[in-house]
């Protein structure tokens, strides 16, 4: 089975993150908590979350992996 995660559901989540804020806002971390990364192909959030930082200047993604069951 193939998963793929789609920047557009990155870009939700950080959307999502950022309407509770308000005024002028600096530097901005976010947490990405999800589940999936195990199976994945090695990297493929990063490469999602790196082409997001570029297109946020100011917004940096913390990535928080959990395994899906234990």
């Amino acid at each position: 089975m193939t998963f793929r995660i789609k920047p557009a559901m990155l870009k939700m989540a950080a959307a999502a993150w950022l309407l509770g804020a308000t005024g002028a806002m600096a530097d901005t971390t976010l947490e990405f908590t999800q589940w999936w990364e195990p199976e994945l192909p090695a990297g493929s959030l990063r490469k999602i979350m790196d082409e997001f930082e570029a297109a946020n200047p100011g917004i940096k993604v913390t990535l928080v992996s959990g395994p899906y069951a234990t």
